[in-house]
């Protein structure tokens, strides 16, 4: 953060996303990614990763699912929120806010 912070020359190579946004709908947060470094997204690569999705979708429905617990890691919800409030901030700051677990 400190580093872009003091280059905001190079804001252009950056890109924030909410990683909610990342698993609520991929592909569309593929294409921000893509129109966003105006690189080209091809039907192809679509499809491929489509594919993927479908049989990642099957696969975990398949996979016991992990649990973790924050006291697991000697950790509490204030501890993790301290830790990371000057990156909330500076998310929420640009309209990506993301819940709290």
């Amino acid at each position: 953060m400190d580093f872009r912070l003091a280059h905001p020359e190079l804001e252009h190579r950056w890109l924030d996303l909410s990683y909610y946004d990342l698993v609520q709908d991929p592909l569309a947060t593929v294409e921000i990614v893509y129109d966003h470094f105006r690189w080209d997204l091809e039907p192809r690569a679509v499809a491929a990763m489509d594919d993927w999705l479908i049989q990642q979708s099957r696969h975990r429905r398949s996979e016991p699912r992990h649990r973790y617990e924050l006291a697991d890691y000697g950790l509490t919800p204030g501890d993790v929120d301290k830790a990371f409030a000057r990156y909330r901030d500076f998310i929420t700051d640009r309209g990506i806010h993301q819940p709290r677990l």
